[in-house]
């Protein structure tokens, strides 16, 4: 209770409460019980301050920024697979770890400034934190639906180089138009004059933090969706285990197949990662408790572009690539060696193979 409503009171035309040069942007105004004769007094919540010496504010930036170092390594590391722009998954997961390395960048910044990032700055970097996350959740849809759409088959015919980018053109109309429908309507709203939205769900950006304020904003613009997506995600990789343990994929050829085992697992990790991660981190919003209960899903949430890189960065292909560059500087002979070899292990999209293994390497 701050006091009683009086003359060192005073409204500001936007609403706001000044007492004592002090503005207050939210209070109520209550009579009490105990006294229903007086007038009424000022309730304001108390603030809640950030301690300095909380460590989480110290370290989860640190390890957002570790993230985005191992995102971009990732990245680099795809471009110099062989024939990387030819093949689907790949296209995919380029836009997925960009979104993702560019999210968290931008997180990394906004817990880092603290208080410091105020206005249409904060505003800002939260509709584009909106857009960039959702369109990491979409493109990880898309993978999950990539992977088990090739595993459904034993022998899933190989895509020329048309049909490719025409799938892919599909692809990208879904993980960045369903962002940018989400995210735009979203900043419209947030934009609108305060008497034009009555019924609409205000996102209120950056008005309390580089982020929503409130529990039904950001499950409405963003737990909700990115919810359903990784409930589609989690079905997919539960129809592919099943098709590679108990389906089509249970023979003895495929069993002895490496290569394609290797793929797979590579594929099926990916998903594991991003989709555990995450799942926790919804849950840690819906169940609440303690902080200390989520410490660790947290800290391995901030520390997902590590766990893509090894499951993406670290693949024989990739060491066959920067052997393939090293080798360049040599003998034009020990290049052309190494330029074939690399070719041979991952062809490009429009080969067409008959071989189970090579087939399916075309789209993941």
């Amino acid at each position: 209770i701050m006091g009683k409503l009086d003359e060192n009171h005073r409204l500001h035309p936007n609403g706001s409460l000044i007492y004592q040069d002090t503005v207050i942007s939210e209070f109520c105004l209550e009579r009490l019980f105990e006294h229903p004769t007086d007038g009424p007094s000022v309730f304001i919540c108390p603030i809640q301050e950030t301690p300095e010496n909380d460590i989480r504010f110290k370290i989860y930036p640190i390890l957002l920024f570790l993230s985005v170092f191992f995102l971009a390594v990732t990245l680099i590391a795809s471009c110099l697979l062989p024939s990387t722009y030819h093949v689907l998954h790949w296209r995919c997961q380029t836009n997925y770890v960009a979104c993702l390395m560019i999210g968290d960048l931008l997180l990394a910044i906004t817990q880092f400034s603290g208080d410091n990032l105020k206005g249409s700055v904060c505003s800002g970097i939260a509709i584009i934190m909106h857009f960039i996350f959702l369109s990491a959740f979409f493109w990880l849809n898309t993978m999950c639906f990539n992977i088990w759409w090739t595993f459904r088959d034993l022998r899933p015919a190989s895509l020329d180089k048309g049909q490719e980018a025409c799938r892919l053109r599909f692809y990208e109309l879904y993980a960045w138009g369903g962002p940018l429908l989400i995210s735009g309507l979203g900043a419209v709203i947030h934009h609108l004059p305060k008497d034009s939205y009555e019924g609409l769900m205000r996102p209120h950006f950056g008005e309390v933090r580089c982020w929503f304020d409130g529990r039904m904003e950001i499950f409405t613009y963003f737990f909700g969706p990115i919810g359903v997506l990784l409930l589609l995600n989690l079905t997919l990789f539960a129809a592919t285990a099943r098709e590679l343990t108990c389906g089509l994929w249970k023979t003895e050829v495929v069993k002895s197949n490496t290569e394609r085992a290797t793929l797979g697992r590579v594929c099926l990790k990916l998903v594991i990662v991003m989709g555990i991660t995450w799942v926790a981190d919804v849950a840690s919003w819906l169940i609440g408790g303690p902080d200390y209960i989520w410490y660790f899903t947290d800290i391995i949430n901030a520390l997902q572009g590590v766990l893509i890189f090894a499951v993406v960065g670290c693949q024989p292909q990739v060491w066959a690539a920067l052997k393939r560059l090293w080798c360049l500087r040599g003998t034009p002979s020990e290049a052309n060696n190494v330029r074939s070899s690399s070719s041979n292990a991952m062809p490009s999209c429009g080969d067409q193979n008959t071989s189970t293994t090579k087939a399916l390497e075309t789209l993941c």
